[in-house]
């Protein structure tokens, strides 16, 4: 890779950087909900319980914006390590997030999301909040939402599946983990780096 062309890699954050089914799945059990798997089956969460799409919308108001759970959520297995390692190969790294659901959640959103990406040492170079994440341009995609992922692959962008049993009805190159994610990168980007490159220091923690 020379200088003026970085590849771009755009990472989703919600169960592919940071555990939020976790947050959703604690407050459901709190309600007396039985939760037996911790990924469900489909993205509405029917089956853990979650009536309707108000009902959803009700979670995670309350998970994320009275909770704070943006904040306080858990970074997943191997994501520091995976993104530290991508970033140190020369990767530009966008985080690019539908976290902007509902127009009442937008100030508690940015705040909360800029400070868990500086509490947890997260390399990033650009975050995106957008409803449409084909807007946002990169050579590789790493995301776990059906919705998204559809729409990315009919717009042939090159897409890893973070995998989960909501998505499995899609095809598409599936990573099981940030091992795997590494694993990857360098055989659907064949033109990238291998070389590390020294980070440039670390972000500092929100207060």
């Amino acid at each position: 890779m020379t200088a003026s062309r970085r590849f771009a890699v755009a990472v989703d954050l919600d169960d592919v950087c940071g555990d939020r089914l976790g947050i959703i799945s604690s407050m459901l059990r709190a309600e007396g909900h039985a939760i037996r798997h911790h990924h469900p089956a489909d993205w509405s969460l029917r089956e853990w319980g979650v009536r309707d799409q108000a009902d959803y919308d009700r979670l995670h108001y309350a998970a994320f914006v009275d909770g704070r759970g943006y904040r306080s959520m858990t970074i997943l297995p191997g994501a520091v390590d995976g993104l530290m390692t991508l970033h140190q190969q020369g990767f530009l790294i966008r985080v690019v997030t539908g976290r902007l659901w509902n127009s009442q959640v937008v100030g508690q959103a940015l705040g909360d999301t800029g400070c868990w990406l500086a509490d947890n040492a997260l390399p990033v170079d650009d975050v995106a909040f957008v409803s449409d994440k084909t807007a946002v341009k990169a050579d590789l995609y790493i995301e776990d939402a059906p919705h998204f992922i559809a729409d990315l692959q009919d717009a042939g962008r090159q897409v890893i599946v973070m995998d989960t049993r909501y998505n499995r009805h899609l095809p598409g190159t599936r990573a099981a983990s940030w091992h795997d994610v590494l694993r990857l990168v360098p055989r659907l980007l064949p033109g990238a780096p291998r070389a590390d490159r020294q980070p440039g220091g670390e972000s500092p923690a929100c207060p």
